[in-house]
Order: C-alpha cells, then sequence, then structure tokens
C-alpha cells in the first residue's frame, strides 16, 4: 500500500524527491493545504468540487488559471464523465433506480467518511437529498473523479510536465 511503500523513510517518495526525513514530514504536514484538488474551494465560491469540470472553471474564472493542461484535463474528465453516465443508464433505467441502490448508498457512505477525514464536512450529506437526479450527478461526478486518479492521475505523477506547464 502507498504508506508503506511509498512514503516510508528510504522508500520511493523521499528518494525521488529528494527530501530529508525531516522534509517529508513537512511536506505532509503541509499537503493539505498546498495540493489543489477541488476540496480546498469553500461552499463560499461553488466548492468544493468533485466536478472536475467545474473546477477548471474555477480556475479560470476565479483564479486566472487557464493552461494548456487545464483544458486538456477538462477534456479528459468529460470523457470519463459522460462514459459514466453512458454505463449507468445501461444498468439504472432512472436516476430514482441509481439513488435507490443500496451498494453505491454504502460505497458513498464510506467515500463521504473517508474524504470528510481529509477536508472536513464540506460534502453534502446524501441521506438528506430527495432528488435523484442529483444523487446520480454526485455519483457520476465522483466515480469520473475516481477514473481520473487512477489512470491520468498516477500518470502525471512523477513526470516533471505538469510542474513546468506553460513555462
Amino acid at each position: 500500500n502507498a504508506r508503506k511503500n511509498l512514503i516510508q523513510p528510504n522508500s520511493m517518495a523521499p528518494r525521488c524527491f529528494a527530501f530529508s526525513d525531516k522534509g517529508l514530514q513537512l511536506a505532509f504536514a503541509n499537503a493539505q493545504r498546498l495540493v489543489m484538488s477541488g476540496m480546498e474551494v469553500p461552499p463560499s465560491e461553488g466548492g468544493p468540487f468533485l466536478n472536475r469540470s467545474k473546477y477548471y472553471e474555477y480556475l479560470k474564472n476565479k483564479q486566472g488559471i487557464d493552461t494548456e493542461y487545464t483544458r486538456q484535463a477538462d477534456m479528459l474528465y468529460k470523457i470519463f464523465r459522460k462514459f459514466v453516465l453512458d454505463y449507468m443508464d445501461c444498468y439504472y433505467p432512472t436516476a430514482a433506480d441509481v439513488a435507490a441502490d443500496k451498494e453505491l448508498q454504502a460505497m458513498f457512505v464510506q467515500f463521504l467518511h473517508q474524504t470528510e477525514m481529509a477536508v472536513g464536512k464540506m460534502l453534502p450529506d446524501l441521506r438528506t437529498i430527495k432528488d435523484p437526479n442529483i444523487i446520480k450527478e454526485f455519483y457520476a461526478d465522483a466515480m469520473a473523479s475516481f477514473i481520473r486518479v487512477v489512470s491520468a492521475g498516477h500518470e502525471q505523477t512523477g513526470n516533471i510536465a505538469p510542474y513546468v506547464q506553460d513555462a
């Protein structure tokens, strides 16, 4: 697992990023404040964002960040999200069927619990949402984000290109 293989002393992260033990501790102590993921956007600004496309809009319109990288990442996220929605439509005739699926409910209760540990109580309590269309959209946003992280997110990790984008 990542905790044992990536961030332990003398493992991949300290070697790849040339961190001393103290440097690695400082990096992790500040990671939540420094890593931009959409979760750092307060509700007053429309966040947090699971929908990466809305997050890229926020970066462009509110932060002035509009790079080739974010434009391509936005296109890729939209492809993932369309795939998820098309896939859901194959198995669930209506949004109400999606919202009623007990396994999806259990998965997202766990997801929200784990996310709350990382970013605090910023995401919605799905038990209070009555509109199945909103629940379906939330599920689609989250699943498309999962796909993005385990494919494009892992691909960019360790590559220099994202750090020198449009330099």
